[in-house]
């Protein structure tokens, strides 16, 4: 049996403080991994929403959990947690019906911290997927550096290590000065049995150009014949001379069959979501995500089944549980599937793919255990009773292509306004925006950016929302 373990050492990071995963031979059963506000790391054995096992071990700073299945009767839970400022970490084997610990192995290392995230659902060649990271810093330099390695995992728990592909980033500013700081490490997923696993990392430092700034990048564990190296690519980037007072954030990653989305936020506060193949870490496009999502305060996750025809985005906001399915496009509404919640931290809600549906766990401030609820698949693909029809919202441009100006004709939009008119070039970036009354049918673009500035040439996307409705048309800007 072979467990895939990815290492990745970088700056001070959260990694998701709450995880779940399914049991893949019965829906109703999860595994749950958290840190309490007891400040102790714990693992838990959950039947529908009931607590009915669970571990205590030292770890303040981070847990994960995940399966491995040797037969459909057969499974064993794997677990870690850390410790802030401790250089050895356990990762523990428990058996899945009484949680019963089988054998651990001992990680030992130079950093001060690590985190960890198991791939959620097994996959043939591997079965689980550990990602780890930390980093060095030196008098003249900070050194990031990551690394995979696969473990082979016995029937009777024991771990051992196989194989490993690593990945290193120099970064010419030493002791405390300009440390780069790695916000949110997403991943690993996969989307399908062809697919490799990939995870995403957002982290700033401040000074010079790339990778000083803030950036967002993209791994996947794609090992060609001839080379040690993970894959590596940057998304989306920005000079720390242009970045505002936040940095472009990663909110999610998640994957269903055929895709993995990305969901997050550049420097301006406009939210867009990403599409990967699992084979290459160059995103596929990346486009506006134009329906509610969670404000700053507040987490999402998304759900990463590569057997799932679809994937759920969840969150927590105003004391309730929320979300929003993707098949092919995402629905029309979201859904709130539990009320009167209390606060819920960042990082502390997690989403499982079954067979019928999807479980959300969250732990909400104060409280010794986290709460799950089930949301059934058929409510969350379907359109909510009493729901209005989707408007099929139009928008035509002329020229096509365009040189100075840009004239926008406006079709079946519902009165009900107001609308804004949002312009992204092919890289995501929005260089201009237009309000508009409800009863205006035409917009103009004199092609410059939000400074006054003329575009560059090339193509640029034209946006609608508002009223519920989105619609997206491209124009190529000429000399």
């Amino acid at each position: 049996m072979r467990l895939l373990l990815i290492l990745l050492f970088v700056a001070a990071a959260a990694m998701a403080d709450v995880e779940i995963v399914p049991l893949s031979t019965d829906s109703d059963v999860s595994f749950v991994s958290w840190i309490g506000w007891d400040e102790y790391a714990h693992l838990g054995r959950y039947e529908g929403d009931s607590l009915v096992a669970d571990v205590t071990t030292a770890g303040d700073y981070d847990a994960s959990v995940g399966v491995c299945e040797f037969a459909p009767d057969s499974h064993i839970v794997l677990y870690i947690s850390s410790t802030y400022n401790e250089y050895t970490d356990t990762l523990r084997t428990y058996t899945s019906s009484s949680l019963s610990q089988m054998d651990y192995w001992t990680i030992e290392g130079y950093h001060e911290h690590y985190s960890y995230s198991f791939l959620k659902n097994p996959d043939a060649r591997w079965n689980a997927f550990l990602a780890i990271y930390s980093y060095d810093c030196f008098s003249s330099m900070t050194h990031c550096y990551w690394k995979s390695m696969e473990l082979s995992v016995s029937a009777s728990g024991e771990v051992d290590s196989l194989f490993s592909l690593c990945y290193s980033l120099y970064k010419g500013t030493g002791s405390n000065k300009g440390l780069p700081q790695v916000f949110t490490l997403l991943g690993p997923v996969l989307d399908g049995a062809n697919s490799w696993p990939m995870f995403c990392a957002d982290y700033r430092q401040p000074g010079g150009s790339f990778p000083s700034g803030a950036a967002l990048q993209s791994f996947v564990h794609n090992p060609p014949a001839d080379s040690v190296n993970l894959l590596e690519d940057c998304f989306y980037w920005a000079t720390s001379e242009s970045v505002p007072d936040w940095p472009p954030t990663l909110m999610a990653l998640g994957s269903c069959s055929g895709k993995a989305i990305a969901l997050w936020e550049d420097v301006y506060g406009q939210v867009f979501f990403s599409e990967f193949d699992c084979m290459s870490p160059e995103s596929l496009y990346s486009t506006p995500f134009l329906w509610d999502y969670p404000d700053e305060d507040n987490s999402c996750v998304m759900s990463a089944n590569q057997e799932d025809s679809g994937m759920l985005l969840a969150w927590c906001q105003n004391g309730q549980i929320r979300c929003r399915h993707y098949e092919d496009g995402w629905n029309g509404f979201d859904h709130v599937v539990e009320t009167g919640v209390g606060t819920v931290p960042v990082d502390n809600i997690a989403v499982s793919s079954v067979d019928d549906g999807y479980w959300i766990a969250w732990l909400e401030t104060g409280s010794s255990e986290p709460e799950l609820v089930f949301v059934d698949r058929g409510t969350v693909t379907g359109i909510e009773e009493g729901s209005p029809e989707p408007l099929s919202p139009a928008i035509n441009l002329f020229p096509n292509p365009c040189s100075r100006f840009l004239s926008i004709e406006l079709e079946g939009l519902p009165l009900s306004g107001p609308y804004r008119i949002l312009i992204h070039d092919c890289s995501g970036r929005l260089v201009s925006e237009i309000d508009l009354e409800s009863e205006e049918q035409f917009a103009a673009w004199d092609c410059s950016d939000q400074s006054g500035e003329r575009c560059d040439l090339g193509v640029y996307f034209i946006t609608l929302i508002g009223s519920g409705c989105s619609v997206t048309e491209k124009v190529l800007m000429l000399d």
